[in-house]
């Protein structure tokens, strides 16, 4: 058994769940079955039930060595975090029982014990990772397998959706959607299941702005849309790999270089951090992807949707 520790909260947003959860599934696919230990969010635990993955709740704050416990009740092989920070105490005292550590985008002191370190949304300045194996860069990218279900080419630029992420931590989709009304321009508007704006959304929205509030499957429900409005975590990664271009608006700071990368890849375009997204920057993000689209679904069609995992799950798999 391996343990999937994560974190998910409306500030930390869901990302780490979703990851998590796709890492869930290719780790069983390859006959290593997963744990998942999470603390106490209603929304994750819901989605974690929805969809058969084991999983307890634990107090990750608890200062007791209650790691060892939970190694020794699951027969754990290896204990992978995908909390964001991890504190020096937690790692060490999974690093003393002898399993493995992993952890994925650890910005915390804990990072320093791991055995393997992914941190694949970082493109250029590795100096501030720990860890005594540390991976960079979309090779190391997990999409989920959905992906290959819904692969086509965008031509024609006829239907927006806006999707900023499970929680939207700072109600950016209120500010596009004000936007888009003052544009003039429909569009589909999604939310997460932790999103925590939404009596302030029904008063904006009107029947040009139609709002999903929770789907089974976001790569299935972007297969019916040409073109979307996204931050800059996983989500343009994998609306890219199947066809689908993107407006990529930072949430977070270092959202801004994967808004980067992506248009410098030629499959997204980047618009601005939240905080100076405007009219001016929307407007002239949709009149070139309006131009560009089939360019742009082109470069995203080129990726292969399982490489991330694959090399992950390898590099997992030596340190057993």
């Amino acid at each position: 058994m391996l343990i999937l520790c994560v974190e998910a909260s409306h500030r930390k947003g869901l990302g780490h769940l979703f990851r998590a959860m796709t890492l869930y599934r290719h780790l069983e696919a390859v006959k290593l079955p997963c744990h998942v230990l999470i603390n106490h969010h209603p929304p994750s635990l819901q989605l974690l039930t929805e969809r058969g993955i084991r999983h307890s709740v634990v107090d990750l704050e608890n200062p007791d060595p209650w790691e060892p416990n939970w190694i020794d009740r699951l027969a754990a092989r290896a204990w992978i975090n995908d909390r964001h920070q991890t504190s020096a105490s937690h790692a060490s005292r999974v690093a003393a029982t002898g399993i493995p550590l992993v952890t994925f985008d650890d910005r915390g002191p804990g990072a320093a014990h791991a055995d393997l370190h992914f941190a694949p949304l970082v493109f250029t300045d590795r100096t501030r990772l720990q860890g005594r194996k540390i991976f960079t860069g979309p090779d190391f990218l997990i999409l989920t397998p959905e992906i290959h279900a819904h692969r086509r080419p965008r031509k024609q630029l006829q239907r927006l959706i806006v999707s900023l992420g499970g929680s939207d931590t700072y109600g950016v989709t209120l500010k596009v959607l004000r936007l888009l009304r003052e544009l003039e321009r429909p569009a589909t508007i999604h939310t997460g299941p932790a999103f925590a704006h939404r009596n302030e959304l029904q008063t904006l929205a009107e029947r040009y702005w139609p709002i999903l509030e929770r789907v089974d499957s976001l790569v299935a429900t972007f297969a019916d849309f040409d073109l979307a409005i996204t931050g800059g975590g996983v989500t343009p990664f994998e609306a890219n790999a199947a066809g689908l271009p993107c407006l990529v608006v930072a949430n977070e700071d270092f959202e801004v270089e994967v808004g980067e990368y992506l248009q410098q890849r030629g499959s997204s375009l980047f618009l601005a951090h939240h905080e100076q997204l405007n009219i001016r920057e929307l407007r002239l993000g949709l009149d070139i992807a309006q131009q560009t689209l089939e360019t742009m679904s082109r470069h995203g069609l080129r990726q292969n949707p399982d490489r991330g995992a694959m090399n992950i799950v390898r590099e997992i798999r030596h340190v057993l």
